[in-house]
């Protein structure tokens, strides 16, 4: 036992993981190589969305704190914020796509369509197409972060002092709220993106579970 653990080590060590017991006679990291390119998709494209979204929609909320806008959009986001991204992608999946028919419920690109081509159209109309569920299930969930982030540096940061004298001088509070405010409210979220990037993998892959996508959550729901 003790040898063939210092021989799994060693392979381990050579990034060599074997060969997978669910696909036969593949080679583990085979599998990882194919599958890592629509999971890295998958997480960026979420995590800018979402970032996008949360900072700019944080920002318009923390100018003018317990407006109309603020009262309907804070409930929903704090709502939003406790759904797991799987329990949303199932709901989708029933709604959107075996009740109505809308989107496919599973998979990242039609089967039909000549693949592996970033010159074909057809093939990365597909991809997106596939991705619409999987993505508007991740930036629902993921954008709730950045925005009482951003909403609550934005209260902060509109009592500062440079922003009263910028209103003393008569400028335009757009102006104001995007040169003077929000350009300083937005450096803890572009800290926060960087850091994100490892922890949005886990809700990507269990999104991915829900909508069989070729993603490394495909391959854990395999598995």
């Amino acid at each position: 036992i003790w040898e063939q653990f210092w021989n799994y080590l060693v392979q381990l060590a050579h990034l060599d993981l074997g060969n997978s017991i669910m696909y036969y006679p593949m080679e583990v990291t085979d599998l990882i190589v194919q599958a890592l390119p629509w999971t890295v998709y998958l997480g960026l494209i979420s995590t800018l969305l979402g970032w996008i979204i949360g900072t700019y929609l944080g920002a318009r909320l923390g100018w003018r704190p317990g407006r109309l806008l603020d009262s309907i959009i804070t409930p929903f986001a704090m709502f939003f914020s406790s759904i797991p991204p799987f329990w949303l992608g199932l709901l989708l999946v029933w709604y959107l796509s075996y009740s109505k028919g809308l989107f496919p419920a599973q998979g990242a690109v039609n089967q039909r369509v000549r693949p592996a081509e970033l010159t074909n159209i057809d093939w990365l109309l597909s991809i997106a197409f596939h991705s619409i569920l999987p993505l508007f299930c991740l930036v629902v969930v993921g954008f709730t972060g950045w925005l009482f982030s951003m909403r609550n540096m934005m209260i902060t940061t509109v009592n500062e002092d440079y922003v009263h004298l910028a209103r003393a001088k008569g400028l335009s509070p757009e102006r104001i709220r995007t040169a003077y405010a929000a350009r300083n409210a937005l450096l803890p979220n572009i800290t926060g993106l960087a850091m994100s990037m490892g922890g949005v993998l886990m809700a990507v892959v269990l999104a991915e579970a829900v909508f069989i996508y070729p993603g490394l959550g495909g391959l854990i729901g395999a598995s």
